[in-house]
C-alpha cells in the first residue's frame, strides 16, 4: 500500500530533478500547476467528506424520526404508535426453516428458490444465478406480499 510517505518521497524526488535542470525563473511554472492540482484534490476531498456526513446526519434523522409518531414523519400507510412485538410471534411458521430441497434449472411452471446465495452482502436479493424447486411441498413456503424473508448463514 502506499503512505503518504511514499508520496512526499516521490514528489521531492521529482522537485530535486526539476532543481537540476531547470532555470530558477521557469520552475514557478511547472510547481504552480502541481499546486494546484493538490488544491483541487483537497477541495474535492473535502467536498466528499462533507457529504458524506451530511448523508449520514440526515439517515440517523430519518431513523429516529420514522419511529417518532409526534415527528410527522411517517412511512405511507403508518399510524399511531408503533407496538413492541416478540420477533417469535411475527412468523406465520414460528420462524421454522424454509424448504429443505435441492435446487433444479428452470422447468415451467415450477416457482423460484430463494437460497442464502441469492442474497448479497447488503441484503438485497441477486437474480444473476436463479435457481428453481421441484418439491411437492414448495407451495408451503411461497411469499407474499409483504412477507419478510430472515436469512441465516451457517448450519
Amino acid at each position: 500500500m502506499t503512505t503518504r510517505r511514499d508520496i512526499e518521497s516521490a514528489l521531492m524526488r521529482g522537485a530535486d530533478s526539476l532543481r537540476d535542470t531547470l532555470d530558477a525563473a521557469n520552475y514557478k511554472d511547472y510547481v504552480l500547476p502541481v499546486m494546484f492540482f493538490k488544491y483541487l484534490c483537497d477541495s474535492y476531498l473535502d467536498e466528499k467528506e462533507s457529504l458524506l456526513a451530511e448523508k449520514r446526519r440526515l439517515k440517523k434523522w430519518l431513523l429516529e424520526n420514522l419511529l417518532d409518531s409526534n415527528s410527522g414523519v411517517r412511512l405511507p400507510g403508518l399510524k399511531g404508535e408503533w407496538t413492541n412485538v416478540n420477533l417469535l410471534s411475527c412468523p406465520k411458521n414460528n420462524g421454522r426453516y424454509g424448504l429443505n430441497a435441492p435446487a433444479c434449472d428452470y422447468e415451467k411452471d415450477l416457482p423460484k428458490y430463494i437460497r442464502i446465495t441469492d442474497i448479497d452482502d447488503s441484503g438485497r436479493f441477486s437474480s444473476e444465478n436463479e435457481a428453481y424447486v421441484n418439491s411437492p411441498d414448495a407451495s408451503n413456503y411461497y411469499l407474499q406480499n409483504g412477507d419478510l424473508l430472515f436469512v441465516r448463514t451457517g448450519a
